[in-house]
């Protein structure tokens, strides 16, 4: 321990049978110093910690067939923002879809909202997903009793909903349907909704034609960014408190 260090030190006075003991506490550490993500050739210092974002998904928000979680649109666009990235993302999973098609481990959204509570705090939570659940019934009491569950467990974060993805400038009549449900339901709440319109086109996919490629995931960052911008309510300032009403 540096001499600075215990000038620094807190004592506490433990007494046994008149005898005096003094025990050198360690010092408190620092506080937590982020770099701004704006700085140009000089680093800003705030006590402020980084705005941690927990993004919840599918296998879009996984990075499947590109590159994995690493150069998904959730990384990508934490990296943008500024934010601390938390991942919740798991293949074939939705607000109904389980994706035990693919591993038995896996669960809809509300089955893994405890876990993220244990894991991850959140001063975001930014869900997308939805394209999974075509054909499933109740989906419109799924949304509304996950993104509900959301508030709850996150009451102090800003929620952000994207509406479904398609991976083509064709969805089916159903997913229309879904778009329109996550949209209402999503604003019947405060959250900030999102549209993803024309996000993904065929020259975006990866192989299997159905997932986005490098490129895609990128493409649907840079879109995801600039309508994260536009909302406005969702820019982090240094000092801000995650309970504050943004705007």
């Amino acid at each position: 321990m540096s001499p600075r260090s215990l000038l620094l030190a807190v004592f506490a006075v433990i007494s046994f049978g008149g005898i005096v003991i003094l025990v050198a506490m360690p010092p408190r550490e620092p506080p937590t110093y982020r770099i701004s993500p704006d700085a140009a050739g000089w680093l800003e210092a705030s006590p402020v910690p980084q705005p941690a974002a927990l993004f919840v998904g599918d296998s879009y928000a996984h990075g499947d067939a590109a590159a994995g979680p690493r150069s998904s649109f959730p990384t990508l666009t934490a990296q943008a923002m500024g934010w601390a990235c938390s991942l919740d993302a798991e293949g074939s999973t939705g607000y109904l879809a389980n994706g035990h098609l693919i591993s038995k481990e896996f669960a809809p959204y509300a089955g893994r909202l405890a876990a993220d509570k244990r894991k991850y705090r959140a001063d975001y939570v930014i869900v997308s997903g939805g394209r999974n659940d075509v054909g499933r019934p109740g989906f419109a009491r799924a949304v509304n009793t996950y993104l509900r569950a959301v508030k709850r467990t996150y009451p102090r974060a800003r929620l952000i909903v994207l509406e479904p993805m398609w991976h083509d400038a064709d969805p089916p009549a159903e997913m229309l349907e879904k778009k329109s449900t996550v949209r209402s339901i999503a604003r019947s709440l405060g959250a900030v909704v999102i549209g993803t319109d024309g996000w993904l086109t065929e020259d975006y996919l990866a192989d299997d034609g159905i997932h986005p490629s490098v490129t895609g995931q990128k493409r649907i960052a840079e879109h995801l960014v600039r309508a994260l911008k536009a909302a406005g309510s969702t820019i982090w300032r240094p000092g801000m408190r995650s309970d504050q009403d943004l705007g």
